[in-house]
């Protein structure tokens, strides 16, 4: 689709060259993200955090590394940040089948960008994912939540 797109003379713009380039890394596609993100730069578009986020993640899993638990926090955030929901959930996800252990920093983002977008309800889920996990809440997220953290109950 996207080459029958640009056959016919289609002209990307930021959020187009955002999609394809995170895209493109995600699927291990390096070669196809790295040339989008010369060709975004030579159309004089700047590439933003999650393309070089996106970027070294693509890299990381191409080459066998394990991404760290900081690594996932800002591509989950930066897909937070892009309403992108669905996409920072599946890393979540990822993230635990790859062994690596969430903390309260992960949580943290994914309750703030579910709030961000007024779903209350997934935010106080992951909330209470999180605490069953023993997983404790720091200031950051009561404040996220708008809680006082003497209103919390112990479940």
């Amino acid at each position: 689709m996207f080459y029958k797109l640009r056959a016919s003379g289609y002209k990307c713009d930021q959020t187009a060259y955002d999609k394809l380039i995170n895209g493109f890394s995600m699927q291990g596609d390096l070669d196809t993200a790295q040339n989008l993100f010369e060709e975004m730069a030579s159309n004089n578009l700047v590439p933003n955090a999650s393309n070089f986020e996106n970027m070294i993640y693509g890299e990381m899993s191409q080459t066998g590394h394990l991404p760290s638990v900081v690594t996932y926090i800002c591509l989950i955030g930066g897909f937070c940040k892009a309403n992108w929901m669905d996409i920072a959930h599946l890393l979540a996800d990822e993230m635990r089948r790859k062994k690596v252990s969430p903390d309260v920093f992960s949580y943290n983002v994914l309750i703030a960008g579910y709030r961000r977008l007024g779903n209350l309800d997934r935010a106080h889920e992951l909330f209470k994912e999180m605490r069953k996990e023993g997983i404790f809440p720091n200031d950051y997220t009561f404040n996220i939540l708008e809680l006082d953290a003497a209103s919390v109950k112990e479940n």
